[in-house]
């Protein structure tokens, strides 16, 4: 036993836990310990690899590569033997590459290490897994091209009062909405409006006061957009007007409506657009809450109004119409810890 303790600790080629930050037993997540990320090749239970880690030098983060074999000794230890020319700080492999002669024979895989399993019935599932995850893609994009196309339209979200993660408007006449399709869970689906409810603290007045915040994204094409709505103040059903909020006790947090566009540029990324329209002091938005449940945690409601772009100061005011909202929202640190 004291034969193979000492073999276990310091035997040269072996790793123990995570030894040197080299390997580890069971999950280590931390960012200093290497991560298997990609799987070239296999022969039997050994597997050709490439690894990183993040490493912090002088204060600066600093992403390094390193290709690997792994062999198996027992089913807790594995040999880990770095493959030259390894030179740290560089990608030596990229995926799909031609492999290092010593290993032309090997089974070939070219997997993300999310993807690949040893056990061929966890392959199967992981097979069928990314293969529903390329359908999903596939009839998103040819929705997606519809929508340019001009063959298909988003449609405003139902209005109601169940706690559906919606939000969405009429903007100049144009529909905004969640719309940002998705594959999580196993399942294609569409990533709804997020809300968050919380307390803000303003040192002015030393009162603290609830936030409402209600978030969502939407893709067309390569544009990315964005819904926020910011609503300081939130006590109950009734009507809240929209900032900005100057000399109030909500002043500088909001409330707030605004949307945001951003378009990446096809030939140089300095000089992706980025347009935000957002509510102004005149003419007013209003916010109509219709249902504030605290116990099924559910707020909804309406709004209206008026948008400005302030980059545009020659533009006047763009109409905001047909706007609702319907989420189940989170708790924010300061009402968790209550």
């Amino acid at each position: 036993m004291l034969i193979l303790m000492l073999g276990l600790l310091g035997a040269p080629g072996w790793v123990f836990l995570n030894y040197e930050e080299q390997f580890f037993l069971g999950s280590n997540t931390r960012a200093g310990t290497w991560q298997t990320d990609y799987v070239y090749a296999r022969r039997g239970q050994e597997l050709l690899v490439s690894q990183q880690r993040e490493r912090w030098y002088l204060g600066e983060s600093k992403q390094e590569y390193r290709l690997v074999q792994l062999t198996p000794r027992t089913p807790l230890f594995r040999w880990v033997t770095v493959v030259e020319p390894a030179a740290p700080g560089d990608a030596p492999l990229q995926p799909g590459g031609s492999l290092p002669p010593a290993y032309a024979q090997w089974t070939p895989v070219q997997k993300p290490a999310a993807e690949f399993s040893l056990d061929d019935d966890e392959q199967q599932q992981l097979n069928e897994l990314k293969a529903a995850e390329r359908r999903c893609q596939a009839k998103w994009a040819r929705f997606n091209d519809r929508l340019q196309r001009g063959q298909a339209h988003l449609l405003l979200p139902p209005a109601s009062r169940r706690g559906a993660n919606t939000i969405g408007c009429r903007f100049n006449g144009e529909v905004w909405r969640d719309f940002l399709p998705v594959f999580e869970g196993g399942r294609c689906q569409q990533r709804g409006a997020a809300g968050v409810l919380d307390w803000e603290w303003n040192p002015a007045t030393r009162r603290r006061f609830l936030t409402l915040q209600v978030a969502a994204n939407m893709r067309v094409g390569n544009q990315l957009r964005s819904l926020h709505l910011i609503l300081p103040g939130v006590r109950g059903p009734g009507v809240y007007v929209l900032g900005p909020d100057t000399a109030g006790p909500h002043a500088n947090n909001g409330p707030m409506l605004k949307l945001g566009g951003y378009q990446p540029a096809a030939d140089n990324e300095d000089r992706n657009e980025y347009t935000s329209y957002v509510s102004a002091e005149r003419p007013r938005t209003r916010v109509t809450i219709t249902r504030f449940d605290t116990v099924a945690r559910v707020i909804s409601g309406t709004f209206e109004g008026y948008l400005r772009n302030p980059a545009d100061t020659a533009r006047g005011p763009l109409p905001l119409r047909e706007g609702r909202f319907d989420v189940r929202y989170l708790l924010g640190p300061g009402l968790e810890r209550r």
